[in-house]
C-alpha cells in the first residue's frame, strides 16, 4: 500500500505525544456500481481506522486495460481487484501476478468457487437474465428464453450491454457462443440488437422504451425496483440464467501483503452482507438472496465451472472479435 504524504508539523506533534503517524493507503479497483461500493465504506472505516481505502470504479474491461497499462508504465496502483471478468483473473493467475491466498475465510468459500491454486475466490454472483418494458410489450410477446430473442418480432426492439465495455457482457457473449454458436450472433444482427455501454445503459434503454426487450443483470432490475421504478420486469430464462462469477484477488505487487490479506478477508467474510444489499447473490449457500430474488439454488442456471471458464478464456478475444464483426459493425 502507498503511504500518505505527511505534513511536517503534524508529524512532530504525533511523535511528541507518543502517537503513531502511520497511516496507510490501499486501492481497490472495482466494477461494482457507484451506488454499491460506498456501502462498504462505514464498515471499512471502523475495521481499518488507520487505512485510507481508495476506490477506482469502472467497467471490468476498462479496469483490465487500466491495470495492464499501469503495469507497463512501471506498476499499477491497484492492491485488490473486485471485478466481473473471471477470465482476466485466470490470465493474471497463469502469469503468477496474483498473491496466493490462504486462511479460514478463503477456505470457507465453497471449493468450486475458488481458484484451485489459491489465486482468487468468487465473492459475488451477478446473473444475466431477460428483461422487458411492461408498458410496451404485450404479455404474449414476453421472451421466455435467450433463444426467443432471435424471433423476428423483436427486430429493432432488442438491447444488451457491449462485451467491449462490460465484463458481464463479455461472459454473456461467451455463454451465448458456446450454447448456440456463431448463428446466434447473426440472429442478433438480423434483429438489429443495440449492444452498447454497460448494464446501466441497457437498463436505461429498457426503461425509456427506446429498446423495450433485452438482456441485463438481475441486480439492475432489483435496484431500480427498490427505487420505485417498476416499468422493467426481469424474466429468468427457461434455458438458464447466466452466472457471472465475480472474483476478489490481491495483486502480487501490493506493498503491504499482510494488510492486503486482512482487507481481503474482511471483504470476503464480514462484509459479504454488502453483496446482498447490493442486489447480488453471494457464493455462500447459507446467505439470503437479495431482496426480490429467489435463492440461487432455486434459479435455473446455465451450467458452468471454473475449469470451463479457463477453456473459454483462451479464446475470449477470438469470440469478442467475432461478436464485434458480426453484431457491432
Amino acid at each position: 500500500m502507498r503511504r500518505a504524504a505527511w505534513r511536517f508539523p503534524l508529524l512532530l506533534l504525533l511523535l511528541g505525544c507518543g502517537g503513531s503517524a502511520d497511516h496507510q493507503e490501499v486501492w481497490i479497483y472495482t466494477s461494482l456500481y457507484k451506488e454499491v461500493y460506498p456501502l462498504y465504506e462505514p464498515g471499512l472505516r471502523e475495521a481499518f481506522p488507520n487505512v485510507d481505502v481508495k476506490w477506482y470504479q469502472a467497467g471490468s474491461e476498462k479496469i483490465a486495460a487500466k491495470v495492464l497499462a499501469e503495469e507497463k508504465g512501471g506498476g499499477t496502483k491497484a492492491d485488490i481487484l473486485m471485478t466481473s471478468d473471471l477470465f482476466f483473473y485466470q490470465e493474471l493467475a497463469a502469469e503468477g501476478r496474483l498473491l496466493k491466498l490462504r486462511g479460514e475465510v478463503f477456505e470457507s468459500v465453497p471449493e468450486e468457487y475458488r481458484d484451485p491454486n489459491g489465486a482468487f475466490a468468487v465473492n459475488r454472483f451477478p446473473l444475466m437474465v431477460l428483461a422487458y418494458n411492461k408498458d410496451q410489450v404485450a404479455p404474449e410477446d414476453v421472451p421466455r428464453s435467450f433463444a426467443d430473442l432471435l424471433d423476428p418480432k423483436y427486430r429493432e426492439r432488442l438491447t444488451m450491454p457491449s462485451p467491449l465495455e462490460s465484463g458481464s457482457a463479455l461472459t454473456t457473449t461467451l455463454y451465448l457462443y458456446h450454447a448456440f454458436g456463431e448463428s446466434y450472433f447473426e440472429g442478433l444482427r438480423s434483429n438489429d440488437v443495440l449492444a452498447a455501454g454497460g448494464n446501466g445503459s441497457t437498463l436505461s434503454r429498457l426503461q425509456s422504451g427506446e429498446r423495450p426487450v433485452g438482456m441485463v443483470l438481475l441486480e439492475n432490475v432489483l435496484q431500480a425496483r427498490s427505487k420505485g421504478m417498476t416499468t422493467v420486469e426481469a424474466v429468468i430464462p427457461s434455458d438458464g440464467a447466466f452466472v457471472i462469477p465475480s472474483p476478489l484477488a490481491i495483486l502480487k505487487g501490493t506493498e503491504d501483503e499482510e494488510l492486503a490479506r486482512r482487507l481481503f478477508d474482511y471483504l470476503l467474510g464480514e462484509a459479504r452482507t454488502v453483496v446482498v444489499r447490493g442486489w447480488m447473490h453471494t457464493p455462500f449457500p447459507e446467505d439470503p438472496p437479495p431482496d426480490g430474488a429467489l435463492p440461487l439454488a432455486e434459479i435455473p442456471l446455465r451450467p458452468w465451472d471454473i475449469g470451463t471458464f479457463a477453456e473459454w478464456g483462451a479464446k475470449r478475444q477470438e469470440v469478442k472479435t467475432l461478436f464485434q464483426r458480426i453484431v457491432l459493425q
